[in-house]
């Protein structure tokens, strides 16, 4: 609490179970210290602990479960401290084909495919996307060209529009 009040930190992320005080406690405490309001992001692998009314008693801004997903984090660090996160755009996306090849739907992966993508894509587990993709594209050139759409989406670490590229025309969500 002393070195909190000292670096004045722009956010904490707590463990919720620590040795000789709690996450629950510790984020009492810091509230009482003056003029220090710096949001408490609460961790913890039960997500039982995740519940509103702890959250609020605690003055919480948010929970993220272990083990702790980069999607789920950056989520709850962009809340927690009204973030907005820009991605920085290859020269060669600004030209006018690009951007409508970006808009077209995917023509080569089937239900299984897409379903096991969005799951790891939920998880943020862009190495094991990554994996998927590659062995996607060995099946054909349609599946080859809609990987490499897809790959660049996630080496730019863009869960969100990949997320959307994916469920668009299909009944997969």
């Amino acid at each position: 609490l002393e070195r909190v009040a000292l670096a004045r930190p722009d956010v904490m992320l707590l463990d919720i179970n620590m040795d000789g005080m709690d996450g629950w406690e510790t984020a009492r405490r810091l509230r009482e210290l003056p003029g220090l309001p710096v949001p408490v992001i609460m961790v913890s692998a039960n997500v039982f602990d995740n519940r509103s009314e702890l959250l609020r008693a605690a003055g919480c801004a948010g929970f993220v479960p272990k083990p702790v997903m980069e999607s789920e984090l950056l989520e709850q660090l962009r809340d927690a401290l009204d973030l907005t996160w820009h991605v920085d755009v290859p020269e060669e996306s600004n030209d006018g084909i690009r951007q409508a090849q970006s808009h077209a739907p995917l023509q080569a992966l089937d239900e299984d495919e897409r379903a096991a993508l969005l799951r790891l894509s939920r998880l943020g587990h862009v190495n094991g996307i990554a994996t998927l993709l590659d062995a996607i594209s060995e099946r054909s050139d349609a599946a080859r060209d809609d990987c490499r759409r897809l790959r660049k989406l996630i080496d730019g670490f863009d869960l969100i529009r990949f997320t959307e590229l994916l469920q668009r025309d299909t009944h997969v969500q």
